[in-house]
């Protein structure tokens, strides 16, 4: 089995010498020559080469394992053929369904037990959903934009497409607002903001635009006002707040993520070149996270602080370099629904360690490669996609 996958890679020469092959060879070129892939691997190496100044290293090990997809699949993504629209919104439609009966059965469950899961709301928890709350949040929204997406599509695969996905789009939009996780919510205004500010440049979209911008503006004071789960969130955050403005923060979640940030810094501002070293960042947090009357094995509830406390300002200057590149590279930000779909992932590094999870790492990674299988080329696709959203 070895020796049929080596011969995949490698030509046996004339002088019965193994041999890179030709065509593999060119594409090791263009891969290195295409930044929007080959950026990615800063992220894995920056936290890989920090277990050099790490004492821990069991943990700096289990840190670079949830790490390691950065190093594999930007490679396997660029070497897989050129993803064509059509596959594309194959891909798209399917996850969009996939979403959306998720959303059903999860406001069906709510229904059944309304009074109940209210409370838990109020309480700090969250609506029962598959898996982590904040990842199925993150792929509602990402959903949505898909949906919006389709909708403008000028080739769509079948008939009423433009209809269902509208339903979809209305629905998942809504069920957002009733999922009430404020991550979610503010990554999908921002996406949904991308869709605006392009429509007002597109004549034939301007009418549809300016109508959006008045619905994102009055939506999230209706929402919060006339949604259950959404006006408990609220009210418990402000009681959150509440405590620990009266210095009774260790039992709240809010106040927990707030302390992890400030340790985060303070920790990165003690070795602002170089950090602590992954291997240790978790000790170096429950050092200090009593002084904020937190339990410990927290880490920083932000990607860009955490990377800053464990690899300084150098590793974080690498890991913006690596995920900021497929955006700017040829100017991928003007396909609207790539740039939505980055901004949504974006933003949740604000707000938590997203990919100091397996589960946050597939997600960033799939959406973002992707999504670069779509829109890169070797011709001006820029000229090809101009009036279009999708």
């Amino acid at each position: 089995m070895f020796g049929v996958v080596l011969l995949a890679f490698f030509d046996i020469s004339p002088e019965n010498k193994l041999i890179m092959s030709p065509s593999l060879r060119k594409k090791w070129v263009a891969f290195f020559r295409t930044p929007s892939f080959w950026a990615l691997l800063l992220v894995f190496f920056t936290i890989f080469v920090s277990g050099l100044y790490s004492e821990n290293i069991n943990y700096w090990f289990e840190r670079s394992r949830i790490k390691l997809p950065f190093l594999g699949l930007p490679i396997a993504f660029f070497f897989l053929p050129k993803l064509t629209q059509k596959d594309y919104r194959k891909i798209a439609l399917f996850y969009v369904f996939v979403l959306a009966i998720s959303a059903i059965g999860v406001t069906i469950n709510y229904g059944l037990d309304y009074e109940h899961i209210n409370t838990l709301i109020g309480q700090g928890q969250n609506i029962p959903v598959p898996r982590n709350h904040i990842r199925f949040s993150l792929g509602i929204a990402i959903a949505l934009m898909l949906s919006i997406g389709l909708y403008f599509d000028e080739s769509p695969l079948f008939k009423r497409q433009k209809m269902v996905v509208a339903t979809i789009a209305i629905l998942l939009f809504l069920f957002q607002h009733l999922l009430a996780v404020r991550s979610g919510i503010i990554g999908m205004y921002l996406g949904l903001l991308v869709f605006l500010i392009k429509s007002l440049t597109i004549k034939k979209y301007q009418r549809l635009g300016l109508w959006g911008l008045v619905l994102i503006i009055i939506m999230p004071y209706l929402s919060q006002r006339y949604i259950p789960s959404l006006k408990r969130k609220v009210g418990y955050m402000l009681y959150d707040w509440k405590m620990r403005q009266q210095g009774q923060a260790a039992e709240y979640s809010d106040s927990g993520r707030i302390a992890s940030i400030q340790v985060g810094l303070k920790i990165g501002n003690m070795q602002p070149i170089l950090g602590v070293g992954v291997g240790d960042l978790r000790l170096e947090m429950d050092k200090y996270l009593n002084t904020f009357q937190q339990k410990k094995g927290l880490l920083p509830h932000n990607e860009y602080v955490f990377y800053y406390a464990a690899t300084g300002v150098i590793g974080l200057g690498l890991f913006l370099f690596g995920v900021l590149t497929p955006i700017f590279w040829r100017k991928h930000y003007k396909n609207a629904l790539f740039l939505s779909i980055q901004v949504i992932l974006l933003l949740s590094f604000f707000v938590e360690a997203t990919l100091e999870t397996s589960t946050g790492t597939g997600y960033y990674l799939f959406w973002s490669l992707l999504g670069l299988l779509y829109v890169t080329d070797d011709i001006d696709y820029h000229q090809i996609d101009k009036n279009h959203l999708f």
